[in-house]
């Protein structure tokens, strides 16, 4: 089986389990709930493309900076690193505070 065949099964059996067989369900009801699914996906890229782009921007500049100073890369990398991750935690608590 070609794998384009394979993917349009495994697509037709994951609308199945979402949306189930039944028989009242037109396909155009699908198509919107696929058409609205498929934006939502596209937001999300958009925003984990930004978030991406702006803790590299970030970790160069730091980066930049801290080697004008002749700061060991070795250490750099570990601070940096450390860093990142007090950030990490906080922002998961905040959102876990939200909850």
């Amino acid at each position: 089986m070609p794998v384009y065949q394979a993917r349009i099964r495994i697509f037709e059996r994951g609308l199945v389990a979402i949306f189930g067989t039944e028989k009242d369900q037109s396909l155009d009801e699908l198509a919107l709930c696929l058409t609205e699914t498929l934006a939502r996906l596209e937001r999300l890229e958009s925003i984990c493309d930004r978030t991406l782009y702006t803790a590299a921007s970030a970790y160069t500049f730091a980066a930049h900076a801290a080697h004008k100073g002749g700061t060991n890369p070795t250490q750099l990398n570990e601070t940096l690193s450390q860093a990142s991750m007090d950030a990490y935690r906080r922002q998961l608590e905040a959102a876990r505070a939200q909850k």
